[in-house]
């Protein structure tokens, strides 16, 4: 077989970048992405402005004409960057088409003055990165998800470790499952003023611009972060008010200001054991918790408050996408049952 790595040009291109998914993935495990990858490859995207892109494809050529999409990436620059960030990676399990998409990469990577590749970061941490290592007959709201030999095929492709991250699986809490220290910072918090609520559909705007102003703040430290307009937040963002349980929002301000956040998803997973209906859920992804540099121990007591609230209801839990070494990932060790493992690869070009 023949391979030849081409950049996406035309509208044939775009079809073939798109369909490969098709191709590999048990359709209950991946969501499908089509509308947003579209907007990518077409610079239509709230975040487009931010990045520049070289979206690629390798092709298999046989001996009597016909062709097969093998493998495919998109390159993302950003300006004063050394990294270039590879994402939107599908393969089939060909060690010859990943080094030949990498290789062409690394090309053009040094060619705008990069030094190094970093992935999979699909263009942007606010949209998708990580690859999952193990685990992978069940997937929930907001993980990254592949195939197994996607990690060993870049490692083929000459990346190495550079992140890694973990989700905790949490079993139904019962009443010996308060915590002493974390009801002691609740009480704490609750004692110097701190006003810990709910948002709703009516002031979810407000809040959702609060939030967005917090987290930005907290998470800029994060690997392969970038900085986004309020504007851009509101659009990425202000749908989650048609799927959010408001109960699983818990606020904590300080007079007028935002102090903490901790936000959960219903889990959307296709599996049985989770139904899902209306923002109702007997499993919930928790997916977002800052607290400001001020505002010590309200970590532990937003922790408490989404305990208690699985505790009431009967239902069970998922610390999710959590770096390895972060202070999140002591809330909830009793109630762990498994973990997930996630990792953020690199290589020098």
């Amino acid at each position: 077989m023949e391979y030849r790595c081409t950049e996406v040009k035309s509208r044939k291109d775009i079809r073939d970048f798109l369909g490969l998914p098709a191709a590999i993935y048990d359709r209950a495990l991946y969501p499908r992405q089509k509308g947003l990858e579209r907007q990518i490859l077409t610079g239509r995207h709230p975040l487009s402005r931010d990045f520049e892109i070289v979206a690629c494809l390798v092709r298999g050529y046989g001996q009597g004409g016909g062709q097969r999409v093998l493998a495919r990436c998109i390159l993302t620059f950003y300006k004063e960057d050394d990294t270039a960030y590879a994402g939107f990676f599908e393969s089939h399990e060909d060690v010859q088409a990943v080094r030949l998409l990498f290789s062409y990469l690394a090309d053009r990577a040094r060619e705008k003055g990069r030094t190094s590749l970093t992935g999979p970061v699909d263009c942007s941490f606010w949209i998708r990165y990580r690859f999952k290592t193990d685990h992978f007959a069940q997937t929930y709201t907001g993980e990254p998800y592949n195939p197994p030999y996607y990690v060993r095929l870049w490692e083929a492709a000459g990346f190495t470790v550079k992140e890694r991250y973990y989700s905790n699986y949490l079993r139904t809490p019962g009443q010996g499952d308060a915590g002493i220290k974390c009801k002691d910072r609740l009480r704490y918090s609750r004692e110097k003023g701190y006003e810990i609520r709910h948002t709703d559909r009516r002031h979810f705007r407000q809040d959702l611009d609060a939030i967005y102003g917090l987290l930005t703040e907290v998470y800029c430290g994060f690997p392969v972060y970038k900085p986004l307009s309020r504007r851009q937040f509101r659009k990425m963002f202000g749908k989650l008010r048609w799927v959010l349980n408001f109960e699983m929002v818990f606020l904590a301000y300080h007079g007028k200001r935002l102090a903490g956040f901790l936000i959960c998803l219903p889990n959307f997973s296709s599996s049985k054991e989770s139904r899902c209906l209306f923002g109702k859920a007997e499993e919930y992804v928790i997916l977002y918790m800052g607290a400001g540099r001020r505002d010590a121990g309200l970590g532990g007591a937003l922790s408490e408050l989404c305990r208690e609230y699985l505790e009431k209801n009967s239902l069970r839990g998922i610390a999710a996408l959590i770096h390895e070494g972060n202070f999140s990932g002591n809330f909830y060790k009793s109630l762990t049952t498994r973990s997930c493992h996630y990792v953020l690869l690199e290589r020098q070009v």
